[in-house]
């Protein structure tokens, strides 16, 4: 069996663990993704204290800053091995982190620590740290046993210590989230087993490296906006041949005089990668709609499995047919649905999650979702269907 196949085994049975616990009442649901997906939970204040109290008892995690948990309880001779730091948390002295696996700091009140404590570290993550800085990531390249980097919402950070290249066991960096200008180092395209590289930004922008062909095993790579890239770059993108998820952005401040060129290379890139392993495609626009889908459609069908179109208004579904026949799940945005786009999307034979974010809906909308809602039914899969009324 291959490995594609053992994960999607694996995720299938988590989720039917997870969906159960959430149907007994021991989760409630969280977050939900654009499909209606459970992405988070939470749960009961008192399953919570028993779980703390569990995971304390058992030296699972050490918590640091919440209030009533002393972070020394447990005594020298139990080292720490993940340790979370919240609210205005800062490190006793007499802590022992010489075994801590895993590292997680949450706010903006919490006192940074020196990554020079944490030699072994596999998780690193920081959550909406505003009072991270670069110097903080200075011994970063130093944390050779380092699988996973993470920093959301840090808005002080603007660029990665050209060490990160060093990390040989990396497999997923996300800087999701940043709202400064960052440049991800060429150096980082040394690190062989990246597989998942996120970028989003909130209001600035990411520049990717121009050797992004030399990150082989990317998987996932997402909050790209591609009108600030090189033509190097884009080209590069299409040599990533195993790349399930992609996520592109067309933000257009002031689109260069290199543009069409890149236009073209970024449709071939995308057709390789779809010919290739790509699953996922991800396009977000504003103000000017590409023509990527329209393209794409032009060289006959494209085998993705899911596809979100966000920013801008989808209309003539049946045009892009060869983009959509094989999909599993479709989003996109839309003042309303033709005939024809109620009978393309009912044509959908594999689709199972159907979001539609329907703009300016009459105050009455069941006459215009009801074709829709009646194909749905009708469909072998009856699709998840999801209506987001936008004002």
């Amino acid at each position: 069996m291959s490995r594609a196949n053992l994960e999607a085994g694996a995720y299938r049975s988590g989720e039917t663990c997870f969906n159960d616990l959430i149907n007994r009442s021991l989760l409630q649901p969280g977050e939900m993704d654009e499909f209606g997906v459970v992405k988070s939970c939470r749960i009961h204040d008192t399953v919570l204290d028993f779980i703390v109290s569990k995971a304390i008892e058992e030296n699972f995690v050490t918590l640091i800053g919440v209030p009533g948990v002393n972070p020394t309880a447990v005594g020298d001779k139990d080292k720490v091995r993940r340790l979370s730091m919240q609210n205005e948390g800062k490190i006793p002295p007499e802590l022992v982190l010489s075994s801590v696996r895993s590292l997680n700091v949450f706010g903006a009140r919490v006192e940074i620590p020196s990554l020079s404590r944490f030699r072994r570290l596999r998780v690193l993550a920081f959550e909406g740290c505003g009072q991270l800085q670069d110097d903080h990531l200075k011994d970063v390249g130093d944390l050779l046993h380092l699988r996973y980097l993470r920093l959301n919402e840090a808005s002080g950070v603007t660029e990665l210590p050209e060490k990160t290249a060093g990390l040989k066991h990396l497999g997923a960096l996300d800087v999701h989230g940043h709202n400064t200008v960052m440049e991800i180092p060429a150096s980082i395209c040394q690190a062989g087993r990246l597989e998942c590289l996120v970028t989003l930004a909130v209001d600035r922008e990411t520049i990717m490296p121009d050797e992004i062909a030399d990150m082989k095993a990317l998987q996932v790579l997402e909050g790209v906006n591609v009108y600030i890239q090189s033509v190097d770059f884009i080209e590069g993108l299409g040599e990533l041949t195993n790349l399930r998820k992609l996520g592109i952005r067309f933000i257009n401040s002031d689109a260069d005089e290199e543009w069409d060129e890149k236009y073209e290379e970024i449709v071939s890139s995308v057709r390789k990668l779809a010919d290739s392993n790509l699953d996922s495609l991800r396009v977000h626009t504003l103000n000017e709609p590409p023509e990527l889908l329209n393209k794409l459609n032009d060289h006959g069908t494209v085998d993705l499995g899911e596809l979100v179109v966000t920013g801008d208004i989808v209309s003539d579904l049946a045009d892009w047919w060869g983009v959509l026949v094989n999909l599993h799940k479709l989003l996109f945005y839309t003042y309303g649905l033709s005939e024809k786009d109620v009978e393309t999307l009912g044509s959908i034979t594999g689709l199972e999650y159907l979001c539609i974010h329907l703009f300016d809906a009459p105050d009455d909308p069941h006459e215009l979702k009801a074709p829709l809602e009646r194909a749905m039914d009708a469909h072998p899969n009856r699709p998840r269907l999801v209506w987001v009324d936008e004002d």
